[in-house]
């Protein structure tokens, strides 16, 4: 087992930053404990009795969900069982274990054992007996190398992070979390000469707030914010596929674009956006069709080919929200 293989020595930790975790991997037992001894005051050591110890104790580390935080392995290269160039594979190969240095140590000094260390993916090589000042300052470097590799991945990943964010901002309406129409017509571009390489259907539900202008100037601004947010979430909590996508296009007026989706399907999709903006009932007491907020839907579907551009279907969906809107409003229109 390893807990029966393995102690640990542990030094008082400076307040400003914690000691390094150093792993050290050597079957012979007063190596083991020359070792720890001679890095007592420069790292926090746990050792393993083999390689096979070594690498279970490391996998129990990410099976536990913890990660590995290990930061210098330190490892004899002549053992029984999984020998050192093995355990060197393996332990590279393992996950978040990739970019962990590896010093090997080993009294053979032959340059073919040397390369094969090099080539499995050793940082460093010390030949025993061990010297104390080479050992130290080898492990040093080691560990600031180690410190600066995750810097700098901490840095990368902020920076990811950062640009996501940037990206998300770009392509996005800050109020209400839809897509903004620059989004929209790269996507409308890109689901264009798919549905054309896959002859099928794109369809577009154009989507206007009945009489937003009363409701704002009854409410005011800030109320009129939280209705396009209201009316945002509806047409979003509706696009169920990755690819669908709720735009907003400007103003109270809003896009549900559906790629892969003929006239009848988007109907059924704009009527269930109806009833369920329908059934929110917000109040508007200045509302034409009814007392609350409702939407004119104009909905159209093309059938990608030689004969069309994308502005059809915009033409198309914006000529039957016209019609909604001429027809009363609070109802849906479609254009095949």
């Amino acid at each position: 087992m390893i807990g029966d293989n393995k102690t640990e020595v542990m030094p008082m930790q400076s307040v400003s930053e914690p000691y390094p975790n150093l792993l050290l991997i050597d079957d012979d037992p007063d190596s083991r404990m020359l070792l720890a001894h001679l890095l007592k005051d420069e790292c926090r050591v746990r050792e393993a009795v083999d390689g096979e110890a070594g690498l279970a104790l490391i996998q129990a580390q990410i099976d536990e969900g913890d990660g590995c935080n290990i930061d210098l392995v330190l490892m004899d290269l002549v053992m029984p069982g999984i020998g050192g160039i093995e355990a060197l594979r393996q332990l590279k190969a393992l996950p978040l274990c990739s970019d962990i240095p590896v010093i090997v140590l080993s009294s053979e000094q032959h340059e073919e054992a040397l390369i094969e260390a090099f080539a499995a993916g050793a940082h460093d090589y010390i030949t025993k007996p061990v010297r104390k000042v080479n050992l130290q300052a080898r492990v040093g470097a080691a560990i600031r190398l180690k410190r600066e590799m995750d810097l700098r991945l901490q840095r990368e990943q902020e920076l990811a992070e950062a640009n996501g964010k940037l990206k998300f901002l770009a392509q996005h309406d800050s109020l209400t979390g839809c897509a903004n129409r620059r989004y929209f017509e790269d996507r409308l571009s890109q689901e264009w000469l798919r549905m054309a390489r896959e002859g099928k259907s794109l369809a577009l539900v154009m989507v206007d707030i009945d009489d937003f202008k009363a409701y704002n100037d009854h409410f005011g601004h800030q109320e009129g914010d939280i209705c396009l947010y209201f009316i945002a979430k509806v047409i979003q909590s509706i696009t169920r596929r990755p690819a669908d996508l709720a735009v907003r296009w400007g103003g109270e007026e809003f896009m549900l674009l559906l790629p892969d989706t003929d006239i009848r399907a988007a109907c059924i999709v704009a009527d269930q956006l109806l009833v369920a903006i329908r059934k929110r009932a917000l109040p508007h007491p200045k509302a034409r069709a009814a007392p609350i907020v409702t939407v004119s839907l104009g909905v159209a579907s093309i059938v990608v080919g030689d004969n069309f551009v994308p502005d059809n279907l915009v033409a198309a969906a914006d000529h039957a929200l016209y019609q909604a809107k001429d027809g009363g409003r609070n109802r849906l229109y479609f254009n095949a």
